[in-house]
């Protein structure tokens, strides 16, 4: 115990004199504090600034790391998201299904810093809803580098919507549902899904493109005067083509055909260069529906794969109303 105390002191007096750390050796100093219950060992002699890593008493945990935070400077909210973050990477690593990834060996206080607090906030909230093999999938590309804080905010924007209000911790208010909650939730699930097979794609369904310039968008909202209030597509995509020029993909993606999707497309295809469908399941009789125009493109996901159906084409109506769409998506990106 005393030989705990004298590291903790150490690492104390080290970061307060002004010693650089890692976020990971900050947190691991902080989780130490908490489980040695460093912060209620007994008052000593001295309290000058230099002395603040001697042990003095402190009512809880938390006023500890208020006055830790006073005399480090660093951001008490920061140090709560430091002591977050170790605490989940130390989960991930006792996890049995997480076994095999050999980077969750290491010791937090060692862990690159290429690994942000920020990005296991992320994958925490992931982790909720996420099928577990892709769950595991993207522990593994972050841990190797693979995936960005970026690419894990898409994934985490395409699955929010099936939790339906709930907050991180499975609590919050209890939306409206107007059908059965699990239908409802089923079909969300679906959404994401498709979401997150559209982001793992790169582009490769949509002809000539450059695989540098893709992004995708999820439930994008477009006012547009005289023809509709509040248009949502469901998704859009972004694509720089070979020669250099931006076009915008409209997508829409349902479960079913119906006529409230005539709509969809007509102002859709006023919105974007080229309008898609993604369906759960298409036959030949769906090709041949009136409800789909010929110049609307149909694409299936399976196994988290996009495959085409048909490709999209431009008519002469295609992005007459394309600046409207185009500021709202330049608005999310500064």
């Amino acid at each position: 115990m005393e030989n705990d105390s004298r590291m903790i002191q150490s690492e104390i007096n080290a970061i307060t004199s002004g010693e650089s750390r890692t976020w990971g050796q900050i947190s691991h100093l902080l989780l130490f504090v908490e489980i040695s219950r460093y912060y209620c060992q007994k008052e000593t002699t001295t309290h000058s600034f230099r002395d603040f890593a001697k042990p003095v008493p402190r009512q809880s945990f938390t006023s500890w790391l208020k006055s830790f935070a006073e005399n480090t400077g660093i951001n008490e909210s920061t140090l709560w998201r430091y002591l977050s973050a170790g605490r989940y990477y130390q989960q991930l690593a006792g996890l049995d299904v997480l076994r095999h990834v050999s980077i969750l060996s290491l010791p937090l206080n060692q862990i690159s810093e290429d690994i942000s607090p920020e990005s296991l906030e992320i994958l925490r909230k992931i982790a909720r809803v996420a099928p577990t093999e892709h769950f595991i999938s993207l522990v593994e590309k972050l841990l190797n580098g693979d995936v960005t804080r970026s690419d894990l905010r898409n994934v985490w924007e395409a699955y929010r919507p099936v939790l339906e209000g709930e907050n991180i911790r499975g609590r919050g208010p209890r939306p409206k549902q107007v059908v059965p909650e699990e239908i409802k939730r089923r079909e969300k699930y679906y959404e994401a899904t498709v979401g997150n097979a559209l982001l793992a794609s790169d582009g490769k369904w949509i002809d000539r493109f450059d695989p540098r310039g893709y992004n995708v968008f999820f439930n994008i909202s477009v006012n547009v005067p005289d023809i509709s209030d509040s248009f949502e597509f469901s998704a859009v995509a972004a694509v720089r083509a070979e020669n250099g020029d931006v076009y915008l993909h409209g997508i829409e993606i349902s479960k079913r055909l119906d006529l409230a999707l005539a709509e969809q497309f007509f102002v859709g295809t006023l919105l974007s260069d080229y309008m898609w469908l993604i369906l759960r399941e298409i036959n030949d009789e769906d090709l041949e529906s009136k409800v789909i125009p010929k110049h609307i493109g149909i694409l299936v996901v399976e196994n988290n794969e996009i495959y085409v159906v048909r490709q999209a084409q431009k008519i002469e109506e295609s992005g007459s109303q394309l600046g409207s769409l185009a500021k709202v998506l330049l608005a999310k990106l500064l």
